[in-house]
Order: C-alpha cells, then sequence, then structure tokens
C-alpha cells in the first residue's frame, strides 16, 4: 500500500459556492421559452462542477472564443453577504414587480451616494445580451459605487429565452478596477503554440488583432482542420492547434 498522501481539492470559497448555486440554479419555465426543443442553460448546469470547467472553448459557429461566466465573475468578485443581508431585508418589505426592479429600487433608496464608474455619473444597470459579449452565459446586473467601493447586484441567465429566467440577485463586491464588468465581456484572444504568436478581440471574437507580428483575421474566417470539428488552424504559421484564450 503506497504511504503517499492523497492530494485533496481545496474546499469552494464562499464566492464559488454562491456562484455554483446560481449557475445551477431552477429559474423555472417562462412563456417565451423555446427550452423543450433546445434546453434551458439552468438544466443544462445540473451536475456541472463549474470549477472543473475549462476557462475558455470554442462555439461551433467557428473560432469565436466563449469565456467562462463563472470564471471570470470568480476572478473579478467576492459575495458581500452583509450587502446581501440588507438587499433581502429591503426586498421583504417592498412589493416590487420583478428582481431588477428590487435591485434599482434598493440601490436608489438604500444606499446613500451611490454613483456610478470611478465614483462618477450614476448606478447602471446592465445585460449583456445587449452587446459584444463572448461569455458562456448572459449576465444582468446593477452596479454601483459607494465610499470608494465597486458594488454588483448581479443575476445569472439561467433560461433560454433571453427575455425571462434569471437567478435571484445577489450582492458581490467587485475587485480590480471599477470598470472590470463592464470592459472585459467582449474581451478575448488566441494564441499559436506552434509559432508562438497571439493575437487580441474586443468584439467578442469578430475580429482579431495581432500582439506582435502577424495578420489580424475575422473568427469566422478560420479554417477548421479537415475531418476535425472544433480544430483550428493558425492563421499565421498554418499548423493545426490554434487555441481560444481569455
Amino acid at each position: 500500500m503506497s504511504n503517499a498522501a492523497t492530494k485533496q481539492a481545496p474546499e469552494p470559497t464562499e464566492t464559488e459556492q454562491v456562484l455554483q448555486a446560481m449557475f445551477t440554479e431552477n429559474t423555472g419555465r417562462a412563456l417565451c421559452d423555446s427550452g423543450g426543443a433546445y434546453g434551458r442553460n439552468w438544466q443544462r448546469n445540473q451536475g456541472v462542477n463549474f470549477l472543473e470547467t475549462p476557462e475558455v472553448t470554442v462555439d461551433r459557429f467557428g473560432f469565436h472564443p466563449r469565456v467562462s461566466a463563472f470564471h471570470m465573475l470568480n476572478d473579478l468578485v467576492t459575495y458581500d453577504p452583509e450587502m446581501q443581508a440588507r438587499f433581502e431585508a429591503y426586498v421583504a418589505e417592498h412589493d416590487h414587480p420583478s428582481n431588477l426592479v428590487d435591485m434599482e429600487a434598493f440601490v436608489e433608496d438604500e444606499i446613500e451616494d451611490a454613483t456610478g464608474l470611478y465614483g462618477d455619473g450614476a448606478p447602471a444597470t446592465v445585460n449583456t445580451y445587449n452587446q459584444d459579449c463572448c461569455l458562456s452565459q448572459t449576465l444582468q446586473f446593477h452596479f454601483f459605487s459607494v465610499d470608494d467601493e465597486a458594488y454588483s447586484l448581479l443575476q445569472v441567465h439561467g433560461g433560454c429565452d433571453v427575455r425571462g429566467g434569471y437567478t435571484k440577485p445577489k450582492a458581490f463586491k467587485v475587485e480590480e478596477d471599477h470598470a472590470s464588468l463592464f470592459c472585459r465581456i467582449s474581451d478575448c484572444g488566441a494564441y499559436c503554440p506552434h509559432c508562438e504568436t497571439s493575437w487580441y478581440s474586443d468584439d467578442a471574437g469578430h475580429n482579431f488583432y495581432p500582439n506582435d507580428e502577424g495578420e489580424e483575421f475575422k473568427g469566422h474566417d478560420v479554417k477548421q482542420v479537415d475531418g476535425k470539428k472544433g480544430e483550428y488552424l493558425c492563421p499565421h504559421c498554418g499548423e493545426a492547434g490554434l487555441e481560444p484564450t481569455r
């Protein structure tokens, strides 16, 4: 019998546990859903341990990187139980028609001197479906800053039709700079391990630009390896194995 110690994975953080629960939360079956035919996100996510999923993949319609919304959020936000408790107490005392109204009304009514990006302007609501986005799932959040801290009341879209099927809001502190959740949702890249050429895209993989040498290219123009769906040829050297990056 081996005496070697078995290496165990670290326990998930509180933030990881909350995000895991959000990505698997049953958001029901909306009338506008075509989920019976195409599947709802929350149904497909059952049994998935998101900590073990790839950080970036490529969609089936061409070389368009899809960045894991779970991993991006896990890098950028930290669950805030105190803000969550304040939010839930506010919701319990008010009769608003939707979770989205709850998020916006809570900040307007309860967070004194709340601002938007960099402490300027007003708090803002964003649905990532409404702009270039390379995330694996749609997110909806109300972003605000107060006392030099940035926060987000966040929902994950768990349905099929984007008009419905969102999780209950959770409160997070936003790490890094105040603009991170906004500017990173369309950022992705590509890398060839053979010629070591790399590219970046700021429009969700529609257009790629070289970081040093190399040529610009469009994601839908990248050629697949013959007979190997999901494997792509490098636009610079022509070798198979072009990789999507965050």
